[in-house]
């Protein structure tokens, strides 16, 4: 047995291999017989991650545009290429329930706008989903197939500010390979680090105003 060039041997019929997270291991195998005849060698490449795509980033609030203008990010935490067909996302009440499509790129993200393509104007959406969240909070969901690997926090919303329009800052994930239902694993855009932004919308003016998030980037 070969794990990544460590080496072992076993006489039992199967072994148990201890895999780190968030690592990549090529495993080969062979079998020697008691004459000293060996088998050829079977290879697998295998990645390990528990949260391979994460919940990154929530307006549940809208923007300073509109209350209505909500969007969610997701990021990739491996350095493969992951293509998202059976990917679904979605909240437990039924809304909103969007089947992601498309791929996510190593380390990169993925922005969902909520209708339309205009909430963030200087940011082209990779996909757009109809239904609202509840201001109230909601547990969101990522599963491939019927498994789920991420979700929000259960009970209120665990981040993001809502006090004024002009006050609409996203819900931000701290540690994208953390667990995801943990509250303290999310903070309030810039309640950690001031002043570091991403994207512009428009208000009820048609003007531009600055996104208070990070749609896109870290």
């Amino acid at each position: 047995m070969d794990k990544n060039g460590e080496f072992s041997t076993t006489t039992d019929t199967f072994l148990n291999v201890n895999a780190v997270d968030f690592s990549d291991y090529t495993l080969a195998v062979s079998a020697v017989g008691t004459q000293g005849q060996t088998t050829a060698t079977s290879t697998k490449t295998v990645s390990v991650a528990t949260i391979p795509i994460a919940i990154n980033e929530i307006a549940w609030m809208g923007t300073e545009g509109s209350f209505s203008d909500e969007w969610m990010e997701l990021k990739n935490n491996t350095n493969h290429t992951i293509n998202l067909s059976n990917w679904h996302l979605s909240s437990d009440d039924g809304t909103p329930e969007i089947a992601l499509s498309g791929s996510i790129k190593p380390y990169g993200f993925v922005l969902l706008e909520r209708t339309d393509d205009t909430t963030i104007t200087d940011i082209t959406a990779d996909i757009i989903y109809t239904g609202s969240l509840k201001n109230s909070g909601e547990i969101i969901r990522l599963a491939y197939a019927s498994s789920t690997l991420d979700q929000t926090p259960a009970g209120s919303w665990a981040a993001g500010s809502n006090t004024e329009s002009y006050d609409r800052k996203t819900m931000e994930r701290i540690d994208p390979r953390g667990a995801g239902d943990n509250p303290v694993n999310w903070a309030t855009w810039g309640s950690t680090v001031e002043f570091i932004g991403n994207g512009y919308g428009q208000d009820e003016y048609e003007e531009d105003v600055f996104i208070l998030g990070t749609p896109k980037a870290r």
